[in-house]
């Protein structure tokens, strides 16, 4: 029975694409960085295709934008397609440090630029979910003319409070003492009124609309994991294939590792990105909620846009709970912030 079997795959497997290419990695700093690419370099018309680089959260690795990926690297498309790439952050997914080799935040923007330079990409827009906003802004800040548009998804992360800023509501928040208080529930529910009574909104909508308790964004995603129960799984597997983050104890709360990761003032940023700075956000949050992404947008001028999905049960991965609106957002907010360049190759 097994030669029947044998003969059938000797026929079909050669057809099946990249069966034996393995995930691409490029070396940086100690570690090897493991990444996904899709979509072609080139379009049809035989322009250039432009480059959108997913980089995912702490929950996630490369392989989290798998609803997403397909959506905007498919040649298909009216506008001939992105070509996408998929970072797994060091120390997640098959990203590994070297043995015996110091975890540094400060090696997050030089890990996004060798996969770009490993993939001969000069520009691409940074679309940076939760975790993932620190390496995006720490690539914006280092190399800004390779950042056609930074996209923050329900995160801040990355950013710091500046010293020079009187704002009493960004530096309790901002500082140590509030990342210990948004350890819980209460902790979360009294940032979320010192913002309100603060009354600073990036958008109108952001000030007339009303805050929920944190315990009922919470429920938001207990009821999507509840009706999606077998992507949910997906999306704790993923986490738990994480290994050097266990190994390493990054997500253990006051990691050292990871005591660098706010290392970026607004000023600082618009200093040298100037370019388009898009947040996303939800109203489920209860992690990096939307008031606060109302809060943080106004600190950073011109060229800046915020959206809050409004979803009712949409949480933390609106990209991967509900990926069709996700999608549909995103790509408003990349044909209408591409740089010249990618509108010319556009046609």
């Amino acid at each position: 029975w097994l030669k029947p079997c044998l003969a059938q795959a000797e026929i079909l497997l050669p057809t099946v694409p990249n069966l034996h290419t393995a995930m691409p990695s490029v070396r940086n700093a100690s570690a090897t960085i493991h990444y996904q690419t899709s979509g072609s370099k080139e379009r049809k018309d035989g322009t250039t295709s432009p480059c959108i680089c997913f980089i995912h959260g702490a929950g996630g690795n490369c392989l989290a934008w798998w609803q997403n990926i397909p959506y905007f690297a498919n040649a298909d498309r009216d506008d001939g397609g992105w070509f996408a790439i998929s970072i797994s952050i060091r120390g997640w997914g098959m990203s590994r440090l070297d043995d015996g080799v110091k975890y540094d935040v400060h090696d997050y923007a030089s890990d996004v630029l060798a996969v770009l330079d490993k993939e001969n990409v000069h520009e691409t827009a940074l679309v940076c979910q939760s975790l993932g906003g620190a390496l995006g802004l720490r690539t914006a800040m280092q190399a800004p003319d390779r950042v056609t548009c930074l996209v923050m998804s329900n995160t801040y992360l990355g950013f710091k409070h500046d010293n020079g800023d009187d704002d009493s509501a960004w530096s309790d928040i901002m500082t140590e003492e509030g990342g210990k208080a948004a350890r819980t529930v209460e902790g979360r529910d009294e940032m979320i009124q010192k913002i309100r009574k603060a009354g600073i909104f990036f958008t109108e909508e952001g000030r007339k609309r009303q805050s929920k308790p944190v315990a009922e964004r919470d429920a938001g995603r207990a009821k999507w994991m509840k009706e999606k129960p077998e992507v949910a799984h997906l999306q704790m597997a993923m986490f738990e294939a994480n290994l050097q983050v266990t190994e390493l104890g990054l997500l253990k709360p006051g990691a050292p590792e990871l005591a660098g990761l706010a290392g970026v003032t607004p000023a600082a940023l618009r200093a040298v990105y100037k370019k388009p700075l898009h947040f996303i956000s939800t109203l489920s949050d209860g992690i990096i909620f939307w008031e606060f992404l109302e809060y943080v947008a106004t600190k950073f001028g011109e060229n800046t846009t915020l959206h809050v999905l409004d979803t009712p049960w949409l949480s933390h991965q609106p990209f991967f709970e509900l990926p069709d609106e996700y999608n549909s957002h995103l790509e408003s907010v990349l044909v209408k912030h591409c740089s010249s360049s990618e509108m010319a190759s556009k046609g």
